[in-house]
């Protein structure tokens, strides 16, 4: 039986949550001897890692998408490719004309993020949507990470529910004794995201200064890089805003920036919860980190956070943009007797273990891999 191989598509903008998804899918594959081909645009952290696991390293522009399409096409035929993968919409669209020349290659669109983000204005959604449906012959099979995204693919797009399966994100971190056991009262929250500009760092500022009115003492960790980080091209406008504003609040005592950690059960060890007030997410791993890690979190209610955050079951629950509701939402999680916190604890992480830890999500991932290539 002749090898399998996969090449995974992926513009590098920094690094976050789907390149940690793709180092997880990579090594998943290269332990079941796959041959995987990685195409960026440019060499990174992201391509590094998955080069020291084996993967072998493309490097083309994406500039010219009728440039990027041929060499991809050209770069797909000499290694003989059976597959290749898509993680964002754009990405897709080249992917979708590659196997226009190349019917015999299988197209997966894994679908971490959609359409219809609070960032995007409506004009372009609706034109998006257009060009999913007219690219959808294109592709083999769609791979949401949550049912947020297939009620959108479904309903917006018409796309047909033969294609759609649902295959949730991977959590790198598993349950283990080094893990913190019971909640720590001690005022401490962490907040990881990248600096962008719909991830709520503004509400997050107004609620620790309305909690802060309130006479709560809390100190709030930012944890996050800016967009472009390592690439020479990177974007400060947000982060600068960010100091701007804990400055013009007066909550330097308060909030602390500590940029990017590829560490993220150390930064947060001394956190009694984690905090994501977006206006837009997908599946947000580093809530099902923080789950796993046995911290509690509070999030606003958006994508497919209500998937997995359960309000007083979970975590705790907010509507986004508003600084009021998220303030509530903490006071709520500090008025919740230390027994139900403990229990809140447990079984989020229980769920996390069962619904997307690694070993469960790649067996899926691999079962739909061997049936396309069948």
């Amino acid at each position: 039986m002749s090898k399998k191989s996969i090449a995974i598509v992926r513009r590098y903008s920094g690094y976050g949550g789907i390149e940690h998804q793709i180092e997880n899918i990579i090594s998943g594959l290269k332990k079941e001897r796959w041959q995987v081909l990685l195409i960026s645009d440019k060499e990174s952290l992201l391509t590094k890692r998955c080069s020291e696991m084996g993967s072998e390293i493309k490097i083309i522009s994406f500039s010219n998408r009728f440039k990027a399409v041929k060499e991809i096409s050209k770069c797909c035929r000499m290694k003989d490719i059976q597959m290749i993968q898509s993680h964002m919409l754009r990405e897709s669209l080249i992917c979708s004309f590659v196997k226009l020349f190349h019917p015999n290659i299988k197209n997966i669109f894994r679908v971490h993020t959609y359409i219809d983000c609070s960032h995007i204005s409506k004009a372009k959604k609706n034109v998006y949507h257009l060009i999913c449906w007219l690219m959808n012959p294109l592709i083999d099979v769609y791979l949401p990470i949550n049912n947020y995204n297939i009620n959108e693919m479904r309903r917006r797009t018409h796309i047909p529910k033969r294609k759609i399966r649902l295959v949730h994100d991977m959590v790198r971190y598993p349950l283990d004794d080094a893990v913190e056991k019971s909640f720590i009262r001690n005022g401490n929250i962490a907040m990881i995201a990248n600096f962008v500009d719909f991830k709520g760092h503004d509400v997050l500022i107004e609620g620790i200064r309305i909690l802060k009115d309130r006479g709560y003492n809390i100190v709030a960790y930012l944890i996050g890089g800016v967009p472009g980080a390592g690439t020479g091209h990177e974007d400060n406008r947000r982060y600068n805003i960010v100091k701007q504003l804990v400055i013009q609040n007066h909550l330097e005592e308060n909030i602390k920036i500590c940029g990017y950690s590829s560490n993220i059960p150390e930064a947060i060890k001394d956190c009694e919860a984690v905090v994501l007030p977006s206006d837009s997410e997908g599946t947000p791993n580093v809530l099902l980190e923080a789950m796993i890690l046995k911290k509690v979190v509070v999030a606003s209610k958006v994508g497919g956070v209500p998937e997995f955050v359960f309000e007083g079951k979970t975590g705790f629950l907010h509507p986004a943009g508003n600084p009021q509701a998220f303030a509530d939402a903490m006071e709520r999680m500090y008025h919740t007797s230390e027994e139900k916190i403990s229990n809140i604890i447990e079984e989020a992480a229980a769920l996390v273990e069962k619904n997307y830890s690694v070993s469960n999500v790649m067996r899926k991932l691999l079962e739909i891999y061997d049936e396309l290539i069948k």
